[in-house]
C-alpha cells in the first residue's frame, strides 16, 4: 500500500479513507494499542502520506511549491530533529466543524510554530504567529518557505516575507539542532475530520528545494 504517486512531474501525497488498512490497530512497540492522549480515541480509519529528507541541516533556506490538500487535514512543511522543530505551515485545505478549527480563513492561513521538545509537552514547547494570505492554498500552488539562522527564522510566501520569529521573541522554545525536512498530511480531531465520501484527495508537491548555509 501505498499513499503518494508521482504523476505530470508533481509528488502527491494522499489522504485516504482505509478503515481496513493493515496499519490498524496502531501497535507501540510492545504490541499494546496506542491511544490517543488527548482524545483517548484510536488511531483508525484515515491514512495519509508523507516524506522525509534523508540528510539533515542546520541553519539555511527551505521552501516548497506546493498546493494543500482541500479537506479538513493540515498539509503542513516542517523541520525537526530530536531537540527542535520549525513548522513552515500547517495548512488546513478546507473549514472543518472540530472544537477547536481554524475557522473559515484557515485556507487562507499560514500557521508557523516553533518546538523545543527538551522542555515538556505540546501544550508548554511552542511558540508561533499565523500569517493571513492573499489566496485560498488549496486552490492553486504557491511558494512556501523559511530562512533559519542563530537569531531569527523568517518566512516568505511567493516571495515576499510574511514574518519572522526571533530569538528573543520565541524565548526558552528557541533552540539549535539538525532538522530534517518533512511534508505531509496530518488528521486532527479538533480541525474537524473529513468525510468518507471527500477521499481521496492529495497534497500536490511541485518542488521542494533547500540551501543550507556554509
Amino acid at each position: 500500500m501505498s499513499n503518494y504517486f508521482i504523476a505530470d512531474g508533481k509528488l502527491h501525497l494522499l489522504v485516504e479513507w482505509a478503515p481496513d488498512s493493515e496499519l490498524f490497530p496502531v501497535l507501540d512497540e510492545e504490541g499494546e494499542e496506542i491511544i490517543d492522549d488527548e482524545c483517548m480515541c484510536r488511531y483508525e480509519n484515515f491514512t495519509v502520506g508523507g516524506i522525509i529528507s534523508k540528510s539533515n541541516m542546520k541553519y539555511g533556506y527551505a521552501e516548497i511549491r506546493s498546493r494543500a490538500a482541500p479537506v479538513t487535514v493540515s498539509s503542513a512543511f516542517w523541520m525537526i530533529g530530536n531537540h527542535f522543530e520549525i513548522d513552515i505551515f500547517e495548512m488546513v485545505g478546507k473549514a472543518g466543524d472540530g472544537p477547536d478549527g481554524s475557522g473559515d480563513t484557515a485556507p487562507r492561513i499560514m500557521s508557523t510554530t516553533l518546538h523545543n521538545w527538551d522542555i515538556g509537552g505540546i501544550e508548554d514547547n511552542g511558540y508561533g504567529e499565523d500569517y493571513a494570505l492573499q489566496w485560498n492554498g488549496a486552490e492553486d500552488f504557491h511558494v512556501y518557505g523559511a530562512q533559519w539562522n542563530e537569531q531569527e527564522v523568517i518566512f516568505y510566501a511567493d516571495g515576499a516575507e510574511t514574518g519572522r520569529i526571533t530569538q528573543a521573541e520565541a524565548g526558552a522554545v528557541w533552540n539549535e539542532d539538525y532538522l530534517h525536512v518533512w511534508a505531509d498530511n496530518e488528521a486532527f480531531l479538533w480541525e474537524g475530520l473529513p468525510l468518507a465520501s471527500e477521499l481521496p484527495v492529495s497534497f500536490d508537491i511541485d518542488n521542494i528545494r533547500v540551501w543550507q548555509k556554509p
